[in-house]
C-alpha cells in the first residue's frame, strides 16, 4: 500500500487549483495492527465464563464486523452455544476489559508514520472510518499519539450516506463528513482482517 499511496501522491492527484485530497483509512488492520489486544481480551472473556482459549491464529481470521461479531463467531469455531443473553454480557465484558487494555500490543504498522508524514507533505488530509465505538477509536489513536493527524474520526454504518441515506457501512464511510475534494480524488483503504465490512464489500470500499 506505501508505493501505491505515495506513486499516486507524486503523480495521481496534481490537478492545478483542486483542494487538498482527503485520503480515509479503515483503522483496525489498516493503521493499527490491533489483533493482539483484541485477542488477548476475547480470551480474557473466554477464561472468565470457563472456556479454553482460542488458538492465536483462529482468533485473527474472525477478526472484523464488531467485537460481539467476533465473539460470536469465535464461539461457534469452538463449538460453543449461548444465548443471545450470554452473548451480550460476553460483549459487555468484552468492551471493559478492551477499554482498559486497548493499547498494551497493538501498535501502528511498520512505515505508517513516515508514510503519513510524506502524504501531508504532499498536501494530503487523513480521516478514520471505522465500526469501532467511537471512544474506543479516539481512546485508540489518543493513547498511540495519532489523534491529531486525523481531521475525522467515523463510525462506519451510523452515518448516513447523503444520497441514499441508507447506514450501509459500505456505502459511504463518511457520509455525514463531506471532505473538500472531487470523488474521483477520495481514496479509501481497507483493513487486513477478512470480517470487516469492507473486506465483504471491497467492491464499493476501495
Amino acid at each position: 500500500m506505501r508505493r501505491w499511496l505515495l506513486h499516486h501522491a507524486r503523480t495521481g492527484f496534481s490537478d492545478a487549483g483542486m483542494l487538498a485530497p482527503t485520503i480515509v483509512f479503515d483503522l483496525d488492520g489498516t493503521l493499527i495492527n490491533t489483533a493482539p489486544d483484541l485477542i488477548d481480551t476475547l480470551n480474557a472473556v473466554f477464561a472468565r465464563d470457563g472456556f479454553p482459549p482460542v488458538p492465536y491464529e483462529t482468533a485473527r481470521n474472525l477478526i472484523g464486523d464488531g467485537a460481539k461479531g467476533m465473539i460470536a463467531r469465535d464461539l461457534a469455531a469452538e463449538g460453543h452455544d449461548v444465548t443471545a443473553a450470554k452473548l451480550q454480557q460476553m460483549f459487555a465484558d468484552f468492551i471493559a476489559h478492551y477499554s482498559a487494555h486497548i493499547a498494551d500490543r497493538s501498535r501502528p504498522f511498520p512505515d505508517l508514520i513516515e508514510v503519513l508524514d510524506e502524504l501531508a507533505g504532499f498536501g494530503y488530509r487523513f480521516a478514520v472510518c471505522t465500526n469501532k465505538l467511537k471512544r474506543l477509536s479516539v481512546l485508540l489513536l489518543e493513547t498511540l499519539a495519532l489523534a491529531d493527524r486525523f481531521e475525522a474520526n467515523l463510525r462506519a454504518g451510523y452515518v448516513r450516506h447523503p444520497e441514499t441515506r441508507s447506514r450501509d457501512p459500505a456505502a459511504h464511510c463518511g457520509g455525514g463528513w463531506r471532505p473538500p475534494v472531487r470523488r474521483d480524488h477520495d481514496r479509501r483503504f481497507q483493513h487486513r482482517y477478512p470480517h470487516g465490512a469492507c473486506r465483504r464489500h471491497s467492491d464499493r470500499c476501495r
